[in-house]
């Protein structure tokens, strides 16, 4: 959840974050730990479970070291300093007509009227392309749905992986 709120700017307890955990989060967890819907994941060992669904889907021992390696990091983003910006002499204030303000239009999405396909990019995730061209994020698993002979987990998808789009 903290990518989707680093990434995605999702703020902790608004709808779409709730959405996101209930329909992503904890349908995945349930999935890999093998649990009911509506267990009570403090209680299951993610550790132990994580692990072996690494081993089911092959990764390595080495792999798999790299990854806890990785993900055990303490990642930073190093701060940008901005340049010094010396302030110009000006002798008389200028005077500036108002600049009149663009016209900013945003064009609703266009939601399909029949199936169509649409071509992963990167940055691409069910819950974009669904925002995108579903006009709803929310409605990502109409698109998983319709493509489960493609994707086996609706949290991987790949750069040119053609996907069928449901009609709205």
């Amino acid at each position: 959840m903290e990518t989707y709120i680093n990434y995605y700017h999702l703020e902790v307890g608004s709808e779409q974050y709730e959405a996101v955990k209930n329909s992503n989060i904890v349908s995945i967890l349930e999935n890999i730990t093998s649990s009911e819907e509506g267990t009570d994941l403090t209680t299951v060992d993610l550790e132990a479970a994580a692990l072996a669904y690494v081993q089911a889907i092959g990764l390595t021992d080495d792999e798999i070291a790299a990854l806890k390696a990785n993900l055990a990091m303490d990642y930073e983003i190093a701060a940008v300093e901005e340049p010094a910006v010396e302030e110009p002499v000006v002798e008389e204030p200028a005077v500036e007509e108002p600049a009149e303000e663009p016209v900013v239009t945003v064009a609703e999405p266009e939601i399909p009227s029949a199936d169509t396909t649409y071509t992963v990019v990167s940055g691409d995730s069910l819950w974009k392309i669904s925002s995108k061209l579903l006009g709803e994020g929310t409605r990502w698993g109409e698109i998983y749905d319709a493509n489960t002979d493609t994707i086996s987990n609706p949290s991987m998808i790949y750069v040119d992986q053609t996907l069928i789009i449901p009609a709205a």
